[in-house]
């Protein structure tokens, strides 16, 4: 969908667009989150964004009118990271910022590789908000090996094993459909003893 690499066969349309003839015409509405970081290390937050803007034809007053510094708030970077280089920066704090080279220019489409890998609990659900904060009027597509991410951030979940789909459907759905129950009951021993046979 990206174009990075050729269809082996298939057709896809993105907003109307063909994959094997439009790509220029997808790419100009898409944003890209990687699954790993693709952030220009010796520049710093605010010019990694300007960078990307750029790239995707945002004029020189959109980029310098304080929308930069916002999207980079609007995905939970402290202010004092706007001017550190990005090599400055932990882990999470990368992921942040990819995200917002995602985001900025406002594309309609938008892929997210594993857009919480690496993350400590908290950070997770920082980005899952801005994600959620973000679907208004777009389309976005988010791989995840994690469930609870799926059926936080998705309206549709696509389950796939070895590259081929295996179901789909809203996460309520998919989990009535394919429900399985297990009760455990625990007990005590009368002496109150613990035993290892219990364990």
């Amino acid at each position: 969908l990206t174009g990075l690499f050729p269809q082996s066969e298939g057709e896809a349309t993105v907003y109307g667009y063909s994959t094997n003839r439009q790509m220029d015409s997808i790419r100009a509405i898409s944003g890209v989150c990687p699954q790993h970081d693709l952030v220009f290390l010796p520049l710093t937050c605010r010019e990694n964004l300007q960078l990307i803007g750029a790239v995707k034809g945002m004029s020189e007053k959109q980029l310098t009118s304080g929308a930069v510094e916002k999207l980079l708030a609007d995905v939970g970077l402290d202010e004092s990271k706007f001017s550190a280089r990005t090599d400055t920066l932990s882990g999470g704090q990368k992921r942040k910022l990819s995200l917002a080279c995602a985001l900025i220019g406002s594309p309609k489409f938008v892929l997210l590789d594993e857009p919480t890998a690496g993350m400590d609990p908290v950070s997770r659900r920082t980005v899952w908000q801005i994600i959620s904060d973000s679907k208004l009027g777009r389309a976005i597509i988010l791989t995840t090996h994690f469930l609870d991410e799926a059926d936080a951030l998705g309206d549709r979940v696509a389950i796939l094993h070895r590259g081929r789909l295996q179901a789909v459907g809203s996460s309520h759905e998919l989990k009535r459909r394919n429900a399985t129950s297990y009760h455990l009951t625990l007990g005590r021993r009368p002496d109150g003893a613990a035993s290892d046979e219990m364990l």
